[in-house]
């Protein structure tokens, strides 16, 4: 509207909200009035109607596969109800296909299609539907045309909207493999998956191995794409990350799973199942194909069968006294392969206290020592004594008091996973007895001790001979009485003579023996 004040001057006004009006007056010289404005007017109308959106295209799906492409619309006038018509373009071709409120809008050569259900129309909200089509044919491969009839007061905005339709046909095939499905435990096992394709735009590919034990649910192991992508199963994720899974992409279609060092929990069933994927508007991925081939059952043989690994401990010295060598002998035999180490433990237990260890060799020639036992082997107080041959031996230089007890050898077999990673497979732990440490007596001795023992030796003496020589002397005088055949027996005893000695002499003609006895009292 465009008015004049009582100055003369005009005013632009706009009835419409949506249109803006901007006035600038002339300041040139010599202008005056209302013809003296120069008046630039600018309307901006906004414009607001309806809007029709289906998905970004084109849309690839494979032949034989469900279809559903959606439709919605929105800043519409009317009924909030909306209804909606589906039509194909192919070329300078339109063909109906179907419509959510006119059953005879069905062209002829989709009404056997819609009657049986493989083509149907599906209300999702007031304002959105979609086109299903359960079984996509390569003939459906066109342009599909969403429209909606005007329900506005305003004929405004755009009330249709195309996408591209592409069927390709179903060329994914999976050839899956597993060269060697008996390995023994340590060794490498590989899983091949072998998938071709015909097409190959607008498509990505992704490789799935999964993984079966007996009546548990199927397991993911390692996925590979799409876009290059590695995905990996919460189960493998510590041994991919060790180096123990690793992928063997060859190209031409070879995609190949490693297991670096095969366990006993990796036997069981492979199967391989290969996905492809199509980029939808906005870059999300839409998966199109999906096959799975079993690969078959892997057999992991153990490196250790039976009883095939025996400990045989020993101590030389069962009873040690303070401060000398303990030795703590742990004999193996066990069937050695090239994946396989040995790792040998010396532990002790004293009473009822947990058992501690005292130090570990290997694997790998590696020692490591139990925190109660660091300085003393720092000390060389504790040392290795490896003499080959299964024989393992841990010396004690020095024995304590507190090396007293209950010692145990253990002995451990372990293989090696990808990445260097060891793994163990076996433990046997053997008793090797109780050991006991004699104190020694290291206290200083009492000098009235030392005369007094010194007093009670010598008087031992002193008795000895007096009861020596009161036996001989009562045995002399019964021989004298009894035997008469005697010529002759003289026994002299003699008093103390001046050098305080006694002297007993014994003569006897028959024997011819003379003994003295010389003792001083």
């Amino acid at each position: 509207m465009v008015q004049t004040d009582r100055r003369g001057q005009l005013h632009i006004t706009a009835e419409n909200p949506n249109v803006k009006v901007w006035q600038i007056p002339d300041r040139s010289p010599g202008s005056a009035g209302a013809a003296g404005h120069l008046i630039i007017v600018y309307v901006t109308a906004l414009c607001q109607g309806r809007v029709v959106r289906v998905p970004s295209g084109p849309l690839v799906r494979v032949e034989g596969q469900a279809v559903s492409i959606r439709c919605n619309v929105s800043e519409y006038e009317g009924p909030r109800d909306q209804d909606f018509e589906w039509m194909m373009l192919q070329g300078q071709n339109q063909f109906q296909v179907i419509s959510t409120f006119d059953s005879s809008y069905t062209n002829a050569l989709f009404k056997d299609r819609v009657s049986s259900g493989d083509i149907s129309i599906k209300k999702i909200t007031d304002s959105s539907v979609e086109l299903m089509i359960k079984k996509v044919r390569a003939t459906d491969s066109a342009t599909y045309q969403c429209s909606t009839p005007s329900t506005d007061t305003v004929f405004s905005g755009n009330y249709k909207a195309d996408v591209a339709l592409k069927v390709i046909g179903d060329s994914l095939k999976v050839a899956p493999s597993i060269p060697q499905p008996m390995v023994s435990e340590g060794e490498q096992l590989e899983l091949h998956c072998n998938t071709t394709r015909a097409f190959t735009e607008h498509t990505s590919l992704s490789v799935t191995w999964s993984f079966k034990v007996g009546g548990s649910p199927m397991a993911e192991i390692l996925t590979f794409g799409p876009d290059d992508k590695v995905t990996v199963g919460d189960s493998s994720a510590q041994r991919y990350a060790e180096g123990g899974l690793r992928l063997d992409l060859r190209g031409g279609g070879f995609y190949g799973l490693v297991l670096s060092g095969a366990r006993p929990e990796d036997q069981g069933k492979y199967v391989c199942t290969a996905r492809e994927w199509v980029r939808q508007g906005g870059g999300s991925l839409h998966k199109i194909l999906e096959k799975s081939e079993d690969m078959g059952k892997v057999t992991v043989k153990p490196t250790v069968i039976g009883d095939s690994l025996k400990v045989a401990p020993s101590i030389p010295q069962p009873m040690v006294s303070e401060g000398e060598q303990l030795e703590l002998h742990c004999n193996t035999t066990t069937a050695f392969t090239e994946h396989t180490s040995l790792s040998v433990t010396w532990s002790l237990k004293v009473g009822g206290s947990p058992m501690v260890e005292i130090l570990t060799f290997g694997p790998d020639d590696k020692v490591t020592v139990g925190d109660s036992s660091a300085q003393r082997y720092a000390e060389g107080g504790l040392r290795l004594d490896l003499r080959g041959g299964g024989f393992y031996g841990l010396v004690l230089s020095g024995a304590r008091p507190e090396d007293q007890g209950k010692y145990v050898c253990t002995v451990r077999l372990w293989v090696r996973q990808g990445g260097g990673s060891l793994h163990k497979i076996l433990e046997k732990s053997e008793d090797m007895g109780n050991v006991t440490v004699k104190p020694t007596d290291t206290g200083n001795t009492d000098p009235d001790q030392e005369w007094l023992s010194y007093v009670y030796f010598c008087r031992g003496i002193v008795t000895l001979v007096f009861m020596v020589m009161l036996i001989s002397f009562l045995s002399l005088h019964g021989c004298k009485q009894s035997q008469s055949k005697m010529k002759s027996s003289q026994l002299h005893i003699l008093d103390k003579t001046p050098q305080d000695r006694v002297t007993v002499v014994m003569n006897s003609t028959a024997e011819d023996i003379q003994s003295r006895v010389l003792t001083a009292e």
